[in-house]
């Protein structure tokens, strides 16, 4: 999701240091919607029990990128579950802005 944001749109000049017309602040959020191999969880054999992954996929990639991914995966998450996740982290991302 992208989010561009007008820090100066001033065609008078008036405000806007000397030389800028206007300056865009582009926002990039990544959200991650899935299961739990989204998530990062797997089976520890040794406890044998779920746990979740210290350097999951998802966050193996967001410190290469040096970007927040919001991660809203969910263990036993259908397409259908995992459709309506998204739709309402969407809204609250809006809603934030």
């Amino acid at each position: 999701m992208c989010h561009i944001r007008s820090l100066y749109n001033n065609n008078t000049g008036k405000d806007t240091p000397k030389g800028i017309s206007w300056i865009k602040i582009i926002e990039i959020k990544i959200l991650i919607c899935g299961d739990s191999i989204t998530k990062g969880v797997t089976f520890d054999e040794s406890k044998k029990r779920y746990i979740n992954l210290e350097n999951s996929f998802i966050k193996t990639i967001a410190s290469k990128i040096n970007m927040q991914i919001d991660n809203v995966s969910k263990f036993g998450n259908t397409v259908s579950k995992a459709m309506r996740s998204f739709k309402m982290a969407i809204e609250k991302m809006n809603t934030n802005i």
